[in-house]
């Protein structure tokens, strides 16, 4: 049977936008009988002033689990009605995606790292349904003479980590440098004294809550 060609472009649709997970609520508490944990991750940036861009970003990625005989699912929609209404009861076959935002205008979190007078970001906590993920590029947004300039890098990294039910987990802080000639480099360090008493301050719900350290190594 042929499908409609609106049905698949629509389906396609959001692999080609990258939706910011949110922050957490204030009253957020970790359940282990939730299939949920937390990321907690600082992102900062330096050779460019965060006062002049106008979105900064990174974005991750599920990864499927690794199972020979596992069985591939996919949806065919048979028209629009279909397609919406999978949406809305989550029946989506592919991986999640997502980004994290470290400033935007759909961003309402306020930057709140600062490693100096050039170096600032944020500490974000974002909540992911269980499994494994990779952070794998980052996107900078920021005024040009003709329009916009985006800043992405040519090829795509692996910063990967695992969630686990109630949860949450400290990957570290992910430094871009961007230099002069268009070059960037991007360091993970391990500020977990400050940020966890970051994350405590902003959470105090949280505060004695477990958390994991698993600081990334990028690939």
């Amino acid at each position: 049977m042929n499908y409609p060609t609106t049905a698949v472009t629509l389906a396609a649709l959001p692999l080609a936008g990258c939706a910011g997970l949110a922050d957490l609520p204030p009253n957020y508490t970790l359940d282990p009988d939730r299939a949920e944990g937390l990321a907690v991750i600082s992102m900062t940036l330096s050779g460019k002033s965060l006062g002049k861009i106008s979105r900064f970003e990174y974005r991750l990625r599920e990864i499927p689990p690794r199972n020979e005989n596992a069985v591939e699912k996919s949806i065919r929609f048979r028209g629009t009605t279909q397609l919406a209404r999978s949406v809305g009861r989550g029946e989506d076959a592919r991986p999640m995606t997502g980004s994290i935002v470290v400033k935007g205008s759909d961003l309402r979190e306020q930057i709140d790292v600062s490693d100096s007078e050039t170096t600032g970001g944020r500490l974000a906590a974002v909540r992911l349904p269980a499994g494994e993920y990779e952070i794998h590029t980052w996107r900078l947004d920021e005024p040009g003479p003709y329009g916009e300039v985006e800043l992405r890098p040519r090829k795509d990294f692996s910063c990967r980590f695992n969630v686990r039910s109630g949860t949450a987990i400290y990957l570290g802080r992910l430094r871009l440098e961007l230099g002069d000639g268009d070059t960037q480099k991007l360091v993970v360090e391990d500020r977990r004294d400050s940020d966890l008493n970051g994350f405590k301050r902003k959470y105090p719900v949280l505060a004695n809550s477990p958390t994991a350290m698993s600081i990334c190594n990028i690939r």
